[in-house]
C-alpha cells in the first residue's frame, strides 16, 4: 500500500464523483486519512487502497561463461529490453452506519456493517531497461548444473532514452505511471546439457 497513491492515480470517479456523496468530505482529507467520519458520527468508513503491478519483460542479451574452480563457473552479462507493464489499483471500503434507537433505552443502539470494493482504470505503458545479470553453475553431472543467478533492472528515465521510445512509438505513460526506477531479480534453479 502507498501512502499517497490517491493522489497520484487522478481517479475522475473518486475525485470528482464519490467523495462528493460523502458530507464535509473533501479529497485531500480523504486520501490523506484514508478515513471518513460523518459530522453527525453516524457512518464512518476506512478506505485501503491496494496496488498490483503486472510486468512483462522482454528482451535481448548476451552472457560471458567462465570457468572457476573444479565444478563451479561464472557467468556474467547484460541484457536490454522493453518493460511492458499493467499497474491496477483497487479500493476496499469497510462502512459502518450506527443507529441509535432510543439514546434513554440501553441496548437499543446497533451497528450495521459492509464493505465495498471499487476499482479504478488500470494503468499501462512501457519502459526501456537494461540488466547487467551475474551468476554461478555448480556442475551436478554432465548434463545438470544447480544455478544461482542475479539481475539488476534499471529503468531508464524518458529524457535519457527519448530517442529510443520516439523509435519504438512508446507513449510517456510508462514514465508517468510506472513506479520503479530499478530492482534486483535472484532465483535458484536447475540447468540441463543435451
Amino acid at each position: 500500500t502507498q501512502s499517497d497513491v490517491l493522489d497520484e492515480w487522478q481517479w475522475d470517479y473518486w475525485e470528482d464523483t464519490y467523495i462528493d456523496f460523502l458530507p464535509g468530505a473533501t479529497v485531500e482529507i480523504v486520501n490523506q486519512t484514508l478515513r471518513y467520519d460523518s459530522n453527525d458520527s453516524l457512518f464512518s468508513a476506512r478506505f485501503s487502497p491496494d496496488q498490483n503491478l503486472k510486468e512483462l519483460t522482454l528482451g535481448i542479451g548476451t552472457d560471458y561463461s567462465m570457468s572457476l574452480s573444479g565444478k563451479f563457473s561464472g557467468v556474467i552479462g547484460v541484457q536490454l529490453g522493453i518493460s511492458k507493464f499493467k499497474r491496477e489499483l483497487r479500493m476496499e471500503e469497510h462502512w459502518i452506519k450506527r443507529f441509535d434507537l432510543d439514546s434513554t433505552v440501553a441496548g437499543l443502539d446497533y451497528e450495521y456493517e459492509y464493505d465495498l470494493l471499487h476499482f479504478a482504470p488500470s494503468k499501462q505503458g512501457s519502459k526501456i531497461f537494461a540488466a547487467p545479470q551475474f551468476g554461478l553453475n555448480y556442475q551436478l553431472s554432465n548434463s545438470l548444473a544447480l544455478t544461482a543467478a542475479g539481475q539488476y533492472l534499471v529503468y531508464f528515465d524518458r529524457g535519457s532514452v527519448e530517442w529510443l521510445e520516439n523509435l519504438f512509438g512508446i507513449s510517456d505513460d510508462g514514465e508517468r505511471w510506472f513506479p520503479l526506477k530499478n530492482k534486483l531479480r535472484v532465483g535458484v534453479g536447475l540447468t540441463f546439457s543435451y
